[in-house]
């Protein structure tokens, strides 16, 4: 194997990187098949993945048990911290709790 210098543009290279990063991302699964395009959950979804009722998800999120995203009146949960509740690590305070506001056009 030879080792050889490859010239290109910096515009050719960005191209490049940029398509390999979307290819990447389209596909969205990893080795075991699971979609890891979907990050956030919804309450239902969150609710589902730890085998709870939306309502005790709801529970969790008002006495700051667990972390979320509120958009609107909309909650959405990351994966990774539905797995550290599920681990028992530790919970969230105040610091942690990430709330956001819908956007209005």
């Amino acid at each position: 194997m030879s080792d050889q210098l490859i010239l290109m543009k910096d515009t050719e290279l960005r191209a490049l990187v940029f398509d390999a990063v979307r290819d990447a991302i389209s596909q969205g699964k990893n080795y075991q098949g699971e979609d890891q395009s979907k990050i956030y959950l919804s309450c239902k979804e969150a609710a589902s993945f730890l085998g709870k009722t939306p309502n005790s998800i709801r529970q969790l999120v008002s006495k700051d048990q667990i972390q979320y995203i509120k958009k609107g009146a909309l909650l959405y949960f990351r994966k990774d911290d539905l797995i550290t509740y599920l681990e028992g690590k530790d919970s969230p305070n105040d610091d942690c709790i990430i709330k956001m506001r819908g956007v209005k056009k």
